[in-house]
């Protein structure tokens, strides 16, 4: 099998060659990674409280689902600042 590109070593930035990303990567222990885990690991838990919810109050699981697909939507729009069914954000 022939190799197309070149090789990333660990710890190299894959970004840096288009210059997508000309500074370091940052660190795995940097305050910008832990801070995107930790929304991500809030917005998880959010969203599992949500569908068990729907699930307790006697919906199907794909209709909980489809309640918790809303629910992250909605989430998303708002934190970025845009409103709910407010497609214009979306492109921003």
């Amino acid at each position: 099998m022939e190799k197309r590109g070149r090789e990333i070593t660990p710890g190299q930035d894959a970004g840096n060659e288009a210059g997508n990303n000309p500074g370091k990567t940052p660190p795995e222990n940097s305050p910008q990674v832990a801070e995107i885990l930790a929304a991500l690991g809030a917005l998880a838990e959010m969203s599992h409280v949500f569908y068990t919810g729907m699930i307790g109050a006697g919906a199907s699981p794909a209709e909980a689902e489809a309640g918790m697909t809303a629910f992250i939507s909605a989430y998303i729009q708002h934190a970025k600042g845009g409103q709910a069914g407010d497609k214009d954000a979306d492109t921003g």
